[in-house]
């Protein structure tokens, strides 16, 4: 017994010291609620003081040790002390919310005189687009061809940065501004028969074009959130209710493109064959076709996306669908020679049309501070 009574203090003695710090610490807390139930209001700044200057408290105990001592400070009449325990209250946890329901009315009050939102989010994304085109006015290169050609969606990728930054927050706290920017790839292809048909007399030829473009494009969005979710309550308290986890938002506005790269790449002709399946082959070089396009082209997009919160930033996913409103053909510059001479083509006046899915993070920036005296 004597042995197993000498191992267990020298096993406790060896313990580390923010250990011992911790279970005290914790100790302490519970005597400071213990105190504050009791209404000994000035006995808590004593009996909080160590653990807080020290750093014994975890994250959450210190949120709830400032949260107590503003509290007595209310009611000691020491608005100033107040003040400061609320701002270190919300340095510790700016995710810090109130519940109207347990919370005394003197502390809402208090809080609700605080800048509790971020000032700004710094938003990173990626994600993968698909383009349609809606020719305008067809252009063509052999007679009867007009019109026989068809667009279809390739896959593109995009990736980029915004800032988003709550708006009319005196009104509402549902409406951000969230411009974007991004480097953007787009991507779709063209197929023609009647092109190698005019061109070869060969019946079972296509020609199919695919077309690669580069972009810088900038969205200056508003989101208005229009759902929050919330964990669900404290079985051991139902009126206690956790931080919002997520929230689903819509958002609309311009879209401004700006063309550093266009190419008719890698075309290719296909041939059916007789016996079944086809024969592909190379058509032709890669044309650089920056010029037939427009250099800066517009669009309105809308969007619907969802924001969780993981410790102190925000994972977002949306889904948007771009319009395109000009023209992205230069009319100016609609004839490359190549193209018309090596494929027998020529583009059509088109609108550029996206649906765009992305992922990305959210780092909201606060700077907690009294606003209302």
């Amino acid at each position: 017994m004597k042995r197993i009574l000498f191992a267990f203090f020298i096993g406790m003695s060896v313990l580390p010291r923010d250990v011992w710090a911790q279970a005290s610490c914790t100790q302490v807390l519970r005597t400071a609620q213990d105190t504050y139930n009791s209404g000994r209001l000035h006995e808590l700044p004593t009996i909080l003081k160590n653990c807080l200057e020290t750093g014994g408290f975890s994250s959450q105990e210190k949120v709830t040790a400032y949260k107590l001592l503003t509290q007595a400070y209310i009611y000691l009449e020491e608005p100033e002390l107040a003040d400061e325990s609320m701002l270190n209250l919300l340095k510790t946890d700016a995710f810090f919310e109130i519940n109207e329901a347990v919370d005394p009315a003197e502390f809402i009050a208090l809080y609700k005189k605080f800048r509790t939102k971020p000032v700004i989010g710094f938003v990173v994304k990626v994600g993968f687009n698909e383009t349609f085109v809606a020719p305008t006015k067809i252009f063509s290169v052999g007679n009867g061809s007009d019109g026989s050609g068809k667009f279809s969606p390739s896959l593109g990728i995009y990736f980029g940065a915004g800032i988003e930054k709550q708006i009319l927050s005196k009104k509402t706290n549902k409406l951000t501004f969230a411009p974007e920017f991004f480097v953007m790839s787009k991507a779709y292809k063209y197929s023609d028969p009647s092109i190698l048909i005019y061109a070869t007399g060969d019946p079972d030829a296509t020609n199919i074009i695919n077309f690669s473009q580069s972009r810088l494009d900038f969205y200056p969005m508003v989101q208005l959130r229009v759902l929050d979710g919330r964990n669900p309550t404290d079985p051991t308290n139902r009126k206690k209710r956790k931080p919002n986890l997520f929230n689903t938002y819509i958002a609309i506005g311009p879209g401004f493109s700006y063309l550093t790269k266009a190419q008719y790449a890698n075309p290719i002709f296909n041939k059916l064959l007789p016996t079944g399946g086809s024969e592909n082959g190379n058509a032709g070089a890669t044309i650089d076709a920056t010029e037939s396009f427009s250099k800066v082209s517009y669009s309105v997009l809308a969007m619907a996306g969802i924001k969780f919160r993981i410790a102190t930033i925000y994972i977002t996913g949306d889904i948007r669908f771009q319009y395109g409103l000009s023209n992205a053909i230069n009319p100016a510059k609609r004839s490359n020679q190549e193209a018309i001479f090596d494929y027998a083509f020529q583009a059509p006046d088109q609108k550029l049309h996206n649906v765009m899915i992305s992922i990305g993070a959210i780092y909201p920036f606060f700077i907690p501070k009294k606003l209302i005296k």
